[in-house]
């Protein structure tokens, strides 16, 4: 099958800031879409014309968060390949690491937020919760 949409996203993650219980130990960094700042997901976007996934995501995370991941992440932090909705998506996998990256910020029309990975998992009513939830449970399920 040719794809003529393609997109990269990225799990950036933490350990939890609070104990809650039946709560995970890690809070994961998201974006609301902007149309509806209930509506949460990986950070992330399309690639353009003639932009490797890599560089995709190193602008995206800039763009929607402010973070500057470009010293940090490498093509071994590509965890998942895959069709999503007419899209071949890329998905990366990194700790957040404040002193590295900088502090979380954005200029767009969009909230973020640090969102614990249990609420990520078991919410349906984010757009793309089956990805969430498959990417989160695949490659964070250690650490939950």
């Amino acid at each position: 099958m040719l794809y003529n949409k393609y997109a990269a996203c990225i799990v950036i993650y933490r350990n939890s800031q609070t104990k809650e219980v039946n709560k995970s130990n890690i809070e994961i960094l998201c974006v609301s879409r902007k149309t509806d700042h209930d509506d949460f997901g990986f950070v992330g976007g399309k690639i353009d014309d003639f932009e490797t996934p890599l560089h995709a995501i190193i602008r995206e995370t800039r763009e929607e968060t402010g973070l500057d991941i470009s010293s940090t992440i490498k093509e071994e932090n590509l965890i998942d390949f895959s069709n999503e909705n007419e899209y071949l998506v890329s998905t990366y996998l990194i700790e957040y690491n404040k002193i590295s990256m900088g502090d979380v910020y954005s200029q767009e029309n969009h909230v973020i937020k640090w969102i614990n990975a249990s609420d990520l998992v078991n919410n349906k009513k984010f757009t793309y919760y089956e990805f969430n939830n498959k990417i989160i449970t695949k490659y964070l399920k250690g650490k939950l």
